[in-house]
């Protein structure tokens, strides 16, 4: 895998600057404005700046669901399961613990799409991940390929059948922040989800109803997981039923863009939109 690609890749996430310079720039304007937060907690750091809870909405992102067929997986154990992984190499994507789990499972075939930049940081996370792949002697059953147009990260997601993505917390606090669009855009195509309870990811596919998740950092619950997957065939269709009524209903960008509209248009008119994001 080389550290750099000629063709379009998404743009990594960005932390926002840091809490202290926040609450020095905009204390007043957040006790006076109604706070509408993307996918995180209302009650975490917006608050811890200033703004009073009951001014927060919050409001979820949202997909264009007409991109998205919805395509149920099915698995005849005829052949072995395609797992997908897809992220750039970032310690809050989690990968090496996605292949400790995957070590320790038979009969799948793997596909790492995803690369580093140049940070040292990120060249580390990818010298893991390599050392992850010969420590558990994956050979032949990974295949690796760098970064790719969305519409070839999409096309492959629909040859697969199971997404594992397993976001953490980094050792320098960095997070999703909200969710990884992966994980919206792959549970609308009828696809499995095997993640963990960081961040908001439990909002977009609840646990046990639309996907199964284990605790950050822990091999052996994803394993378990992948297992259900693998033993119990008649848990998907209802998993990804469950997920993508859900993202209908809660992130449909159309919807949301709705929705948005209102609560700004509650701001102008000096009150608050009455109507709050699911």
């Amino acid at each position: 895998m080389p550290t750099s690609s000629t063709g379009p890749r998404a743009a990594p996430t960005s932390e926002a600057d840091d809490d202290a310079a926040l609450s020095r720039r905009f204390p007043a304007r957040l006790n006076r404005a109604v706070g509408s937060t993307m996918d995180r907690d209302p009650e975490h750091p917006i608050v811890e700046l200033g703004c009073p809870p009951e001014k927060i909405r919050v409001h979820h992102l949202g997909i264009d669901l007409r991109r998205f067929a919805f395509v149920p997986r099915r698995w005849d154990r005829k052949s072995p399961l395609k797992v997908l992984l897809c992220a750039t190499f970032t310690e809050k994507k989690g990968l090496p613990y996605a292949l400790e789990a995957l070590a320790k499972e038979e009969s799948l075939a793997i596909t790492l799409i995803g690369d580093a930049d140049d940070s040292e940081r990120q060249q580390e996370e990818k010298a893991a991940i390599l050392a992850a792949i010969d420590r558990y002697e994956f050979g032949p059953l990974v295949t690796c390929t760098d970064y790719l147009k969305h519409a070839e990260i999409l096309k492959a997601a629909y040859e697969h059948h199971v997404f594992v993505s397993p976001s953490v917390t980094a050792r320098d606090g960095d997070t999703e922040g909200g969710a990884p669009v992966a994980v919206c855009e792959f549970a609308a195509t009828g696809m499995p989800i095997v993640s963990t309870r960081h961040c908001d990811i439990r909002k977009v596919v609840e646990d046990g109803k639309g996907a199964v998740l284990a605790e950050e950092r822990d091999a052996i619950g994803l394993l378990q997981n992948l297992a259900c997957l693998v033993y119990e065939p008649a848990l998907w269709e209802s998993l990804v039923h469950t997920a993508r009524k859900r993202i209908e209903t809660h992130f449909d960008a159309v919807a949301q863009g709705r929705a948005l509209a209102e609560i700004y248009e509650g701001v102008a008119a000096g009150g608050r939109s009455s109507r709050a994001a699911g």
